[in-house]
């Protein structure tokens, strides 16, 4: 590193010319790389879970729909019930341009999907807009409003919300906004009429996600560059220096993001916070660098002097930290989430992109812009006396310090096993974001979020009374299932027309003719409940929000009442729940396997460093309390543990490292010139404790920028991040002088070194 930043120096406008343009050229692959959501950037597209609910949605041609609503009733709404002229003139118009869509199947609402009627005469098929002219009696709206079909799905009870239901065919995210962006367009029109619409259902939940995730990370990019601009010159008091930081994590992260054009990979609301963690993780390196140049020169050394000695005294630390945070980040590569593993690959790769630009870059722009350095020499003559006060009393009471970290650690450790996963899809937004608040309002009016999907598979078609009357009783069986809200099937839909034929139910002994008199008087009807060939059969039900246990349990009731069926049926059960399992599943395994692969590796290059099997594992404690004190109370206060906060621990455990290697530098340097335990950790404190302040307050407050973010998601890993790191840096400046202290008495010879073995 000492010797790029000679060459760096050398050729100053050649570097920058040639930083800024790699960066753009990073920035330009990043934008053209194509997006990805939902549980296909979560569980992968060739998930189980996946491609079951792919097969079921070519299957009914529906099932993953967007929903648009509504509202009627209102002093500003131009209707006063959904069944109004104004709502239903809107509804045929806004269907009438989705119709024909490519990847839309079909478009329910009041105004076109036929309410099917039972008379003595046979089956109607009323349809309440017919030839541009609305026509609601008063007796089909009481038995719109009474229909199962209708009501919960397409009106709410109260006829306060209607919705047109968008059904589409493809699952691919690409094909998703090209639908969304079509029906934004059909209901503007209204919207200037005073209609309130409010959009849900997964393609448009996925959608806005995304949407949010990059505007979010935009927006909180630029809070978090002023708040660690404003940290690091309020603790270096440096304009350049703020200059250099700023320029060299801005410049790796928009190389970092390029790298997903070049793999091939897509965008997603997890990747795209990628950007923001390279801009607060990279600043370390920089401040690092930093404190010993401004060390340098109090001590009365020229420029160009400090800069090439602090360049030499820094530059082996800094890699092995570079390294030791960007192993952290690579353990997420095993994450059985592809977004996670994605962003640990970029993110790791923006580190050690941090580390070449802090060491051309910054002195580059040292050297050229002017500076008075007596206001960064005053702070650094300050924070020397305030560090060497801080870390007396762990040297002085070590046992005491040692036992309440080891009582409070045992205690968040059985927080530990109380954590929880829980990927509920409303969470992606904080309660007041009105995109969440839109969601809500659907849920609460029409259909849940949340429910599963059931495909029997018959031996004949169902028309067969012994099918129908099998595939009824199972249907009985998972209507009374505790759990479920609500429950629509093809059964239903014949049962509203069985009046036709005097009789109350559609039965095995009259299901053909009922079907053939739904599919006379409108056939499409029955689509989506309904195969082409008729041997296999949907069932809808919803649920409410459910946790991960609730999830699972539904789950596993629904299997157990579907495997009463004969051997000679089949079934499958997708859905939102399901995808959502699976995701929760994940969530659990990524949390286990990258929390132990970070752990090993950040212990294996802590161990080389310190060339000490025995010190390297002392030196991981300061870094692991924090780690099981954060994942503790998360479990105590029943924090759910979803993508954002599986990535927090990987991450702070190799930036917490990164203050161990530092100060060890320094420690193991004065160590081989004789000096014993105690003393070489106060000329430690002394030289490092400054840049770890810095860095820790730089990192947490950087962090804690994130939280002004809308996007739930995002805000939470700003949280548990700057939490993770302000208590890793205090176990740094507390437990690891306790540990030393505690020791000393009996490693005063015998203190990790490097070049020999401890």
């Amino acid at each position: 590193m000492e010797r790029l930043t000679a060459l760096s120096l050398r050729w100053p406008w050649l570097t920058l010319l040639i930083s800024v343009a790699f960066a753009a050229l990073g920035a330009w692959g990043g934008a053209r790389a194509p997006v990805s959501a939902g549980a296909y950037a979560y569980i992968g597209a060739d998930h189980p879970a996946v491609t079951e609910f792919e097969s079921f949605i070519e299957t009914f041609g529906g099932g993953y729909p967007v929903i648009v609503a509504w509202s009627c009733g209102d002093t500003a709404d131009p209707c006063k019930s959904v069944f109004d002229e104004n709502s239903l003139l809107m509804a045929d118009a806004v269907g009438g341009v989705l119709a024909g869509v490519p990847n839309i199947s079909r478009v329910s609402s009041p105004a076109q999907t036929p309410l099917l009627i039972g008379t003595a005469e046979g089956i109607v098929a009323h349809r309440f807009v017919e030839d541009g002219q609305a026509n609601a009696p008063p007796d089909l709206v009481a038995a719109a409003l009474s229909d199962p079909l209708w009501v919960g799905a397409i009106v709410s009870k109260d006829a306060s919300i209607a919705a047109l239901v968008v059904e589409m065919t493809s699952t691919n995210i690409a094909d998703q906004f090209a639908v969304i962006e079509v029906i934004e367009a059909a209901i503007a029109p209204h919207e200037t009429r005073g209609f309130r619409f409010f959009l849900s259902g997964g393609p448009w939940i996925e959608v806005a996600a995304y949407r949010g995730s990059m505007h979010e990370s935009q927006t909180v990019g630029a809070i978090t560059g002023i708040v660690i601009a404003a940290v690091v010159f309020l603790l270096l008091r440096s304009v350049p220096s703020v200059i250099g930081i700023l320029l060299s994590i801005g410049l790796a992260s928009a190389s970092a993001i390029g790298l997903l054009a070049l793999l091939g990979w897509p965008r997603d609301p997890i990747t795209t916070a990628a950007p923001t963690m390279i801009l607060v993780i990279g600043a370390a390196d920089g401040i690092h660098l930093l404190t010993s140049y401004w060390r340098h020169r109090r001590e009365g050394r020229p420029q160009a002097a400090a800069l090439r000695i602090a360049a030499q005294e820094t530059s082996t630390p800094c890699l092995m930290t570079s390294i030791t945070t960007a192993t952290g980040l690579l353990s997420l590569l095993g994450a059985e989430t592809p977004a996670v593993a994605k962003f640990g690959l970029l993110a790791a790769a923006g580190v050690m992109l941090c580390l070449v630009f802090t060491y051309s870059v910054i002195p580059v722009l040292l050297h050229l812009l002017p500076d008075s350095p007596s206001s960064a020499l005053r702070e650094t003559e300050r924070w020397d006396g305030i560090l060497a006060s801080f870390i007396e009393f762990p040297i002085a009471y070590p046992k005491s310090v040692l036992a309440v970290v080891a009582i409070t650690t045992v205690a968040c450790a059985v927080g530990v096993t109380r954590l929880e996963s829980d990927t509920n899809v409303l969470q992606a937004w904080k309660t007041t974001d009105p995109t969440r608040r839109g969601i809500e309002f659907v849920a609460s009016k029409l259909r849940s979020l949340e429910g599963l999907e059931i495909e029997i598979a018959a031996p004949a078609p169902v028309h067969d009374p012994a099918v129908f009357q099998e595939i009824a009783r199972i249907e009985d069986a998972l209507r009374i299932t505790p759990g479920f809200a609500s429950l629509r099937s093809l059964r239903m839909s014949l049962d509203r027309v069985a009046s036709a034929l005097g009789t109350d139910r559609a039965t095995g002994g009259n299901v053909g003719e009922l079907l053939a008199l739904v599919t006379m008087s409108d056939g499409a009807s029955v689509d989506p409940w309904l195969s082409f060939d008729q041997q296999r059969v949907r069932i809808s039900i919803e649920s409410p929000s459910l946790t991960l246990l609730q999830r699972r349990a539904l789950i596993e009731r629904t299997g157990s009442i579907l495997s009463r069926l004969p051997d000679d049926y089949s079934y499958k059960v997708s859905g939102p729940t399901v995808l959502r399992l699976a995701m929760d599943g994940a969530v659990q395994r990524t949390a286990r396997t990258s929390v132990a692969a970070s752990t090993a590796g950040v212990t294996v290059l802590v161990v080389l460093f310190l060339r000490s099997f025995r010190w390297g594992l002392l030196a991981m404690i300061p870094n692991l309390v924090p780690i099981i004190v954060l994942y503790g109370l998360m479990g105590f206060w029943r924090v759910p543990l979803d993508h954002g906060a599986v990535i927090v621990a990987p991450m702070a455990l190799g930036i917490a490292a990164d203050d161990t290697i530092h100060i060890f530098h320094v420690y193991t340097r004065e160590r081989r010139a004789g000096v014993n335990s105690i003393a070489a950790m106060r000329v430690a404190t002394h030289e490092i404790g400054r840049a770890v302040v810095t860095t820790s307050l730089t990192l947490a407050l950087g962090f804690l920028g994130m939280t002004a973010s809308n996007f739930q998601t995002l805000s939470d890993i700003g949280l548990l991040s700057a939490a993770a790191i302000f208590s890793a840096s205090v176990a740094e400046l507390i437990i690891l002088p306790a540990l030393l202290a505690a020791v000393a008495g009996r490693e005063v010879d015998n203190g990790p070194t490097q070049g020999r073995a401890a």
